[in-house]
């Protein structure tokens, strides 16, 4: 197992496949699992294969879509066995697998998608039957790591001969908590009861077991009512709530089977894959396992199963191959990682130095500006004068990141009402795919007048995106991101100081930290590449956080007021006119 940190701009894809594809043509390895967290890196991973198959390389590698994604419209509301592209799908899968298998190298979802069409299969499934016959495998963290999709066809015991690349690893921490997080209501079981009790004859062995859970879920409320606790976090596991859902499961599998044409079969199994999904993970509980109990709005108990520290599941997974290369540009501070990937004891640690010049990069920290919660209001005027500092010293593009939206909007307005000739482009909630392309597409090439975007910190503008060249010409990240206050963070911060280490630190500020990274990396994506990071928080400039800074983070200037930056700034750019 080896744990790489390798700034942006460093070839991670190409420099972990290449020796992953050499291994396996020396028979040290048989099928190669490219894992990602996000689209646009498997795309990366898709071109880099081409790129390699275009130079003479003989390969076969696919990359796996979601079966939400990648179903066809038209098997939507069909049942399987009325579905044309799964009725004698394996009449058919043999000479399409041959027809793809011969014709195509780097399959992509479109490919899939255009063979299963040609030979009418289901091209979920048909991607899972190809993937049985390739040497690389892209796809998603979920395909290994999650135990309700997990691919069982290649992961239900080890294989010393799988080989595991995982792109953007920092991303795992997070993702596989949320894996193994899961919650159930009763809300959920009074709007299935409210629905059969709409037919004219409604399944009365259903209709009992319902209410019989309902019961169940008022006994646990009634503590929480009665002490006038609208939530609360335990440490016990539900243990008889949970084996009588698993109960309803199982007379649920029953009863559809018997029951097949079932008029409200989808609200039914709706209701049964939450059961289902909520007995699986509670299957892992242990320690590390919390159990949240609230009351809602409309006085219902939801009950929540969240996991504190994955660690040892993903260590359980990562096993299930031979050799794994976990690669960022942001695993800083390394041990930290290695430490929530459960492989303390069994990896190896790496961290490439950047390989741009490092005077490229302007790096300051406003130490005369505080932005704790509770000073942030305060200090709005000061941030907002340092954030035109910047940008009015070079025209160009620029990213301004915030630590909500609540204090984004309040930041546009105190910038618009100071600023109203400056053009500005603001990150909404919920953006499509389409709206975030639309946001980028304002950050033009050789820029004629100032745009300043506004930005969520550690939202979808903060990681994955390329502005190259001199379509950003810097980022201002105010705050050190700290994740939102909440009980279940602050549980996280009791685990870890229960377990001597620093709480804060585990639940708060390195989580915090690499949401920083992340934004600061949108600036230097090329060796060409010149601009700045302005840090705007005194906290930076303490040795609490100074200490995990990546080693290309080393010139970091302290700056001690507004002058001292406009100064800086301006010498910066004089020695840079043509950037």
């Amino acid at each position: 197992k080896l744990l790489v940190e390798a700034p942006t701009g460093t070839g991670k894809t190409i420099s972990t496949i290449f020796p992953a594809v050499k291994a396996l043509g020396t028979k040290k390895c048989q099928k190669i699992f490219y894992l990602t967290a996000k689209q646009s890196t498997r795309k990366v991973a898709e071109e880099t294969l081409q790129l390699l198959v275009k130079h003479g390389l003989s390969i076969t590698a696919i990359t796996l879509t979601s079966k939400e994604q990648i179903t066809f419209p038209e098997e939507l509301d069909l049942a399987d066995d009325e579905n044309p592209y799964y009725l004698g799908y394996y009449d058919r899968l043999r000479p399409a697998l041959i027809d793809i298998l011969t014709n195509e190298k780097v399959i992509t979802r479109k490919i899939v998608e255009t063979y299963a069409k040609k030979h009418m299969l289901d091209p979920f499934e048909f991607s899972l039957d190809i993937s049985n016959s390739c040497d690389v495998v892209i796809c998603d963290y979920n395909y290994l790591f999650d135990p309700l999709v997990k691919l069982q066809r290649f992961f239900t015991e080890r294989n010393y001969d799988y080989t595991f690349l995982l792109d953007e690893a920092h991303n795992l921490v997070s993702r596989s908590r949320d894996m193994y997080t899961k919650e159930i209501s009763s809300q959920q079981i009074k709007d299935l009861l409210d629905k059969l009790q709409t037919l004219p004859h409604p399944p009365q062995k259903i209709v009992d077991k319902l209410n019989t859970l309902l019961n169940d879920f008022d006994l646990i409320k009634e503590p929480l009512v009665n002490y006038q606790q609208a939530d609360v976090i335990i440490e016990e596991k539900l243990a008889s709530l949970t084996k009588k859902l698993m109960y309803f499961c199982d007379f649920t599998t029953d009863w559809l089977t018997e029951n097949p044409h079932f008029s409200l079969k989808d609200d039914l199994l709706e209701f049964f894959f939450a059961t289902y999904a909520f007995v699986k993970i509670s299957d892992y509980y242990n320690d590390s396992f919390r159990t949240h109990l609230f009351i809602t709005e409309n006085s219902e108990l939801l009950i929540r199963v969240f996991c504190l520290d994955s660690s040892e599941l993903i260590a359980n997974s990562l096993n299930l191959g031979g050799s794994t290369v976990l690669f960022s540009a942001t695993l800083s501070p390394l041990n930290y990682y290695q430490e929530m990937f459960g492989l303390i004891d069994n990896s190896l640690l790496y961290q490439l130095s950047s390989p741009f010049d490092e005077s490229n990069l302007n790096l300051l920290i406003t130490s005369y500006i505080p932005v704790t919660y509770q000073q942030r209001q305060q200090s709005l005027g000061k941030i907002i004068d340092a954030i035109h500092t910047m940008i009015a010293t070079k025209q160009g593009n620029y990213l301004i990141f915030l630590p909500s939206y609540t204090f984004l909007k309040q930041a546009v307005v105190a910038f618009n009402q100071a600023y109203p000739h400056i053009d500005t482009v603001i990150q909404e909630n919920d953006m499509t795919r389409e709206q975030q392309e639309d946001f980028l597409n304002y950050f033009v090439e050789n820029p004629t007048k100032i745009l300043v975007g506004f930005a969520v910190l550690g939202g979808s503008f903060s990681e994955g995106i390329d502005l190259k060249g001199n379509r950003l010409s810097g980022v201002a990240i105010v705050s050190v991101g700290l994740p939102k206050l909440s009980k279940e963070t602050n549980e996280l911060q009791s685990y870890f100081n229960n377990k001597q280490k620093d709480g804060f630190q585990y639940a708060y500020q390195l989580p915090g930290l690499n949401n920083i990274f992340q934004a600061a990396g949108r600036v230097i994506r090329s060796s060409t590449d010149v601009g700045v990071v302005l840090l705007i928080d005194n906290r930076f400039a303490t040795s609490r956080y100074a200490k995990f800074f990546p080693p290309h983070w080393k010139y970091a200037q302290i700056i001690h007021n507004q002058y001292e930056l406009e100064q800086n700034l301006s010498t910066f750019w004089n020695k840079n006119k043509d950037s």
